[in-house]
C-alpha cells in the first residue's frame, strides 16, 4: 500500500516545476492538497483481500459460536455470531463458511458453494463491518449454507445483503428471537 502512495506522489509531481524566481506555483499546492486527501482516503479503505487474519479457524471459537445461539436466517444462509472473549486478530470480524455434507455428498459441490459465498463475503466486506458496532471487541461469524441445490452467486449476494442490513438490529436487541426472514 505504501508503494501504491508513493507512485502516486511522483506521478502527480512529475509535471509540476517551481518557477524561475524561486516562488512555488499554484500547481504544486493543489497537487500537495490532492495528495494528502489520497492519503487519508486510502486509510479508509477496506482492502478487498480475504485475508488469513479475517478467517476463523479457532475450535474453540467456533464452539462458543454455536452455544451463544445467536443467527439470523435469510434463505439461504445463516449467519451465527458471537463477540469473541479474546480477539484473535486486529480486523473487526473473523469469518468461517460451512455447508452441509448431508445435502452435498460430493466435495467438489461443497467447495465451489463455500467459494462462492467467500467471494460475496469479501466484495461487501466494507458493508459487513459498518453493520458491526464502533466498540472496541471483535466478531466472530459464520455462514451456514441451507439450501438444497446449487446457488448461483446473485442468489446468495441477494441474502448476504440483506443479512447485513439485518445485522445492527439484531447487535443491538431489537429483532428478538431466531426468526427466519423471506427473501424479498
Amino acid at each position: 500500500m505504501i508503494d501504491s502512495r508513493a507512485k502516486i506522489v511522483k506521478e502527480s509531481f512529475i509535471f509540476c516545476e517551481p518557477l524561475a524566481d524561486g516562488k512555488q506555483d499554484s500547481r504544486i499546492q493543489c497537487s500537495i492538497k490532492v495528495v494528502e486527501n489520497l492519503k487519508l482516503n486510502l486509510t479508509n479503505i477496506v482492502s478487498l483481500k480475504f485475508s488469513k487474519k479475517e478467517k476463523l479457524k479457532s475450535r474453540k471459537a467456533i464452539e462458543q459460536l454455536f452455544q451463544a445461539r445467536q443467527s439470523i436466517h435469510v434463505f439461504p444462509l445463516r449467519l451465527i455470531w458471537r463477540k469473541l472473549d479474546f480477539p484473535l486478530s486486529q480486523s473487526p470480524a473473523q469469518f468461517a463458511v460451512s455447508v452441509p455434507k448431508r445435502a452435498f455428498a460430493k466435495a467438489v459441490h461443497r467447495n465451489r458453494i463455500k467459494r462462492i459465498i467467500r467471494e460475496v463475503y469479501r466484495l461487501n466486506k466494507a458493508d459487513f463491518y459498518a453493520a458491526l458496532p464502533k466498540e472496541e471487541g471483535q466478531y466472530g461469524c459464520m455462514l451456514l449454507y441451507s439450501g438444497k441445490r446449487e446457488p448461483t452467486f446473485a442468489e446468495i449476494e441477494k441474502s448476504l445483503k440483506k443479512l447485513i442490513r439485518i445485522l445492527p438490529k439484531k447487535l443491538k436487541g431489537k429483532g428478538g428471537g431466531n426468526k427466519e426472514e423471506k427473501p424479498t
